[in-house]
Formats: structure tokens, C-alpha cells, sequence
């Protein structure tokens, strides 16, 4: 992050060029990381593209990563069955396909 200069103080959108499953995936590492804002661009690139948005390219370089791992802000299993046991609420986000082979109560 510090190659980049994205900073905790930084507001940061992810996107891919799929259906999202990376940027979400980045999101949440985000997240668990301790990064405060984070969101991921609604219809990937695609639909920004599409609507003629500016676009660049760039050359990225490996870079330091000092961030570091707050677990505190994830849940693990026993925590999710606790969850469920008092009727909180889990968000699934798969698509239908991964949903429909089975969730979580």
C-alpha cells in the first residue's frame, strides 16, 4: 500500500473485470486489514466503460506491504454459529448458481 500511497486516511473503490467476486474479495481484505472506507464500483468495469468513463493504464510495481492482519474484524466458525443461534442476520453475497447449492441458515 505504501508503493501505491493508499492510505488509511484514503477513500478506496475496487472493481474487477468480472462479476465482482475479486473486487469483494479485495474489499473484505481491506476491511480485515483495518482500512476505515472501502466500497466496490457498482457494475464492475464493464458498465463504467460502457458508459464512456475515462479509463488508463499503468504499470504496477511489487511494493512494501505494511499493513497488518486485525482479526478483529473477522468472525470464524464458532462465531458464526453464535450468530445464527441468537437470529442474526448473515448476508449471503455468491450469485443464485452458489446460493442455491446451499447456504447457511
Amino acid at each position: 500500500m505504501k508503493a501505491m500511497d493508499i492510505r488509511k486516511s484514503h477513500a478506496v473503490v475496487v472493481y474487477d473485470c468480472g462479476q465482482g467476486w475479486f473486487a469483494n474479495r479485495a474489499a473484505f481484505m481491506f476491511r480485515s486489514m483495518g482500512h476505515p472506507n472501502v466500497k466496490v464500483l457498482d457494475g464492475q468495469f464493464a458498465k463504467w466503460t460502457k458508459e464512456g468513463k475515462a479509463v488508463e493504464t499503468d504499470d504496477v510495481a511489487a511494493g512494501d506491504f505494511e499493513y497488518v492482519f486485525n482479526g478483529e474484524n473477522l468472525d470464524n466458525y464458532e462465531d458464526v454459529c453464535k450468530l445464527v443461534e441468537s437470529k442474526g442476520k448473515i448476508v449471503d453475497t455468491r450469485p443464485a448458481p452458489g446460493f442455491n447449492g446451499g447456504n447457511i441458515p
